[in-house]
């Protein structure tokens, strides 16, 4: 079997998943990518991983999208990054489907929160019903996303639950334990509006009486704006890390007590998965499509989106309940390994032998193993 996946760069977000089913003897994967590494994502010290025993080319125009996809098996199949507005994915999905060859979509929920949310809620379910042949099923990342896909008029039976499964040995054989005895939270990613680090730094403000710190890693255009509301607000109480490299991130979630991702708005937030595989608590707001295996993770919280209250709510729960033991973070980390890239590949693999004989329904692997009954 031959398998390609086609996305816009080499992400991390999909590195795990080709990985693990590249170490798959019967299978071959390809993983073909407009450019190695987007300009903005490297600004926020993206660096392209390896692809292990994947292969990969290189399709920049959509000519040689097209050329590619013109040339490839007829029994492959083909794994697409959405359904719009996706480079020259879009191209050689035209002759994917001309070819009448199996092909999924992978997508994450659509921001709709917005004033233009019923023009794309309108769009996609024309896009969906206008393609509804052209596709075998739809891999929908991230809590509600089935939901909001089944809502535009997709049958249910096409479209399963997915993640962003990584790589496997990214957070393994880290040094998990925190030494220090303050208590520590942590944030990684962009500083911008989006992140809603501001609501952040004012939850922890309102919590008088407990020791603990914030570690803030990344950049941004509001860097500013919240350094002098942490200085306002949490004085002594934030460290600022900048950019660093990508283990050196690891590292730091690894020994942090609690990773908070608090965004209006995450497809589905990465470093949530991170911390999980790390042994590392986590708390994220309702809007992040990884809110859906916090709340299975059986530690750390969901929170409503924007709700202040309710973050505060959450942070105050783990601050009393204090840091986990060494043999709760092995249990959250053995546990998590459902989201790791070889996890993703078996699932993966049920799903297409569901669909071809219906030999046995998949279940998505967070669902299968909840920590709680570890």
């Amino acid at each position: 079997m031959h398998i390609y996946i086609w996305q816009r760069m080499i992400t991390p977000h999909m590195v795990g998943l080709a990985k693990g089913l590249a170490s798959n003897n019967h299978l071959k994967i390809t993983y073909v990518a407009e450019e190695k590494m987007s300009a903005d994502r490297a600004s926020q010290g993206w660096q392209s991983p390896s692809l292990g025993d994947a292969g990969v080319e290189f399709a920049s125009t959509k000519q040689h999208a097209k050329d590619i996809a013109i040339n490839v098996s007829s029994d492959s199949i083909h794994i697409c990054q959405g359904i719009r507005a996706n480079g020259v994915i879009g191209s050689a999905q035209k002759v994917l489907s001309k070819r009448g060859l199996n092909q999924w979509i992978i997508m994450e929920t659509i921001d709709d929160s917005e004033l233009g949310g019923f023009f794309k809620r309108s769009l996609y379910q024309y896009l969906f019903w206008s393609k509804r042949n052209q596709f075998t099923g739809i891999l929908a990342v991230g809590h509600e996303t089935k939901k909001w896909i089944v809502s535009r008029g997709v049958l249910e039976s096409k479209v399963y639950p997915f993640a962003y499964f990584l790589s496997d040995f990214i957070m393994s054989n880290l040094e998990s334990k925190n030494s220090k005895k303050i208590f520590q939270f942590i944030f990684v990613g962009r500083l911008v509006k989006l992140k809603c680090v501001d609501l952040l730094i004012r939850a922890l403000a309102t919590l008088k009486g407990y020791d603990f710190e914030l570690v803030i890693i990344g950049d941004g255009p509001c860097k500013d704006s919240l350094y002098s509301d942490a200085n306002n607000l949490l004085p002594g109480k934030v460290k600022w890390l900048g950019q660093i490299p990508m283990m050196d991130v690891h590292k730091k979630i690894a020994k942090a007590d609690c990773l908070v991702l608090p965004s209006r708005y995450d497809g589905w937030g990465a470093t949530v998965s991170e911390a999980l595989m790390a042994g590392t608590q986590s708390i994220c707001s309702s809007a992040c499509g990884s809110s859906e295996v916090v709340k299975y993770s059986d530690k750390g919280g969901v929170f409503q989106s924007g709700n202040i209250e309710d973050l505060t709510y959450n942070l105050e729960n783990v601050l009393k309940a204090g840091a986990l033991c060494e043999d709760d973070r092995i249990k959250l980390a053995r546990w998590a390994k459902c989201l790791g890239g070889n996890s993703g590949a078996n699932y993966l693999l049920e799903i297409f032998s569901w669909v071809d004989n219906n030999k046995l329904k998949p279940e998505a692997p967070w669902l299968k193993t909840l920590a709680k009954s570890l």
